[in-house]
């Protein structure tokens, strides 16, 4: 099986690392927020 997912990642690529570079700049948004106290506790 894990032949298999290789050989789907080299063609499709891997679905982590698309969700993460997809949801980074969100969380960056959300800490400069933060860090400069704008957010409701």
């Amino acid at each position: 099986m894990s032949f298999l997912n290789n050989i789907l990642k080299a063609f499709v690529g891997d679905k982590t690392k698309k969700d993460l570079k997809s949801i980074l700049p969100l969380v960056d948004t959300l800490k400069a927020h933060k860090d400069c106290g704008t957010t409701k506790s």
